[in-house]
């Protein structure tokens, strides 16, 4: 039977899988109704390269979650960060001309519309802005000033921008399904939505999303995200160097991978580490290998990806901003002992971060391989919420160019 009432759809276009949950708003909480996974095709390297390919794979997952959940879903929000992606931190400011210096919410949005006027490469879309505070007047560090007095409003905002060309393709990639794109969430950003907690991203934390092919990174600090980027390394490259170093087929180190044996090789008692597993050549031979060699190799790029996303934050000046610790999540997190290779990286606390949100079945989501799907659906609820408050001319550039990209798509195809 299909459900009725407000519901919202949110798709994941990972290098792995296309991820979809449908959900329900019930009580202001999220119900997941149902959902749907497909292997990704399409997309290499975080990059969208064939249309056709990727809006199969979208239909499929989007269809799947359309069954298990007995909805049907007219529009769909969408994941997604590209490696060209760049976040940047920017400030706007704006007079108030009212009479009684009343801070109203169109002359907060006229702020943070002034921080959007940025030089950016033609090439180049703002898929967010987020605010990190305000300061009116002499009075800084204000998280709302509606309803406050003034002369003087600045906005400080963190800006997520893409290339303008894959946010576009996505668009058109969705509208060749049976679905629309009602907008576009930064996959970090939804991600640190389901999994950290208010103090978390209060007092400084470090959100790593590991995806098949990239690593998006988000950091938060008062309250806010301060830093964001996307990294060209990820859960293949784990696949890729079990496959090099036992000479097996990628096929058969993906299964090693995915199947729990393996963990971090610190993770291992003495026991265990005398342990041996079967593998099998490219021709068929089969071989003996320990698994502390295999879980070895494992931590040793586990180790390297946290060292490459240590050295980017370094290197952007926010080496020692993570005070509340290190969340780690997506598919990857789920190796065993990830986190203590984190806590040795970083230096700090680090766990797993995972979603905590209600399915219908009675049981709760929390697998990290779902956290940026859950994400998109409450930044996907969010955002529907601001469109219905804002005119057309005054929602945010993603929100124009889907449109544009959605009538371009109707009249192509």
């Amino acid at each position: 039977m299909e459900q009725h009432g407000e519901y919202v759809v949110g798709v994941e276009l990972g290098g792995a899988w296309i991820s979809c949950l449908a959900a329900a708003l019930e009580n202001g909480e999220l119900n997941v109704l149902g959902s749907g996974r497909h292997p990704s095709a399409g997309f290499h390297r975080g990059e969208l390269v064939d249309l056709d390919a990727a809006a199969e794979c979208i239909e499929a997952a989007v269809c799947a979650a359309e069954e298990t959940g007995y909805v049907h879903a007219q529009t769909v929000f969408i994941g997604a960060a590209s490696s060209h992606y760049r976040g940047l931190n920017s400030r706007g400011c704006v007079h108030v001309a009212r009479e009684d210096r009343l801070v109203t919410e169109d002359i907060r949005r006229q702020a943070i519309e002034a921080a959007e006027r940025v030089s950016l490469p033609n090439e180049r879309e703002i898929i967010d802005a987020i605010p990190q505070s305000f300061t009116l007047d002499e009075m800084r560090w204000i998280k709302n000033p509606v309803g406050m007095t003034g002369s003087r409003l600045e906005a400080e905002v963190h800006l997520a921008t893409d290339a303008g060309c894959y946010l576009n393709n996505v668009a058109v990639a969705v509208a060749k399904t049976h679905c629309q794109a009602e907008g576009i969430v930064f996959r970090p950003l939804a991600a640190a939505e389901a999994v950290l907690t208010s103090d978390e991203k209060r007092l400084g934390c470090l959100l790593i999303d590991i995806g098949a092919s990239t690593i998006n990174i988000i950091l938060f600090r008062g309250g806010a995200p301060r830093f964001s980027a996307v990294l060209p390394v990820g859960g293949k490259h784990v696949t890729n160097d079990i496959a090099v170093c036992l000479n097996i087929p990628v096929e058969q180190a993906e299964e090693i991978k995915t199947s729990g044996v393996c963990t971090c090789r610190s993770q291992l008692n003495r026991a265990e580490r005398l342990q041996t597993l079967e593998v099998y050549t490219p021709n068929g031979d089969p071989r003996t290998i320990s698994l502390d060699r295999l879980c070895a190799i494992v931590e040793c790029r586990i180790e390297e990806m946290f060292t490459i996303v240590s050295t980017e934050l370094s290197r952007a000046g926010y080496g020692d901003s993570y005070h509340a610790g290190v969340v780690v999540t997506g598919s990857t997190a789920k190796i065993a002992g990830l986190e203590n290779a984190a806590r040795r990286v970083f230096g700090c606390p680090a766990r797993v971060g995972r979603p905590n949100v209600r399915c219908r079945r009675g049981d709760q989501l929390e697998d990290p391989a779902w956290a940026t799907c859950v994400g998109i659906l409450m930044c996907g609820l969010e955002q529907r919420h601001q469109n219905t408050l804002e005119a057309p001319a005054h929602r945010n550039p993603v929100s124009r160019m889907l449109s544009r990209g959605i009538d371009w798509a109707r009249a192509a195809f």
